[in-house]
């Protein structure tokens, strides 16, 4: 499961991804940094 978040005057978004309905992965959050505003375009986004 898949939470994005911005506001105003926010350069791009952030992405919250929920790794617990993940079966092949860590079960945790993970939170990314993406400089875009385009969703499916996840080019230069940074965890953190």
């Amino acid at each position: 499961m898949t939470f994005y978040r911005t506001a105003p005057g926010m350069q791009g978004f952030e992405m919250y991804v929920n790794g617990a309905f993940d079966r092949y992965g860590s079960g945790d959050w993970s939170h990314l940094t993406c400089p875009g505003g385009d969703v499916t375009l996840l080019n230069g986004c940074v965890e953190g």
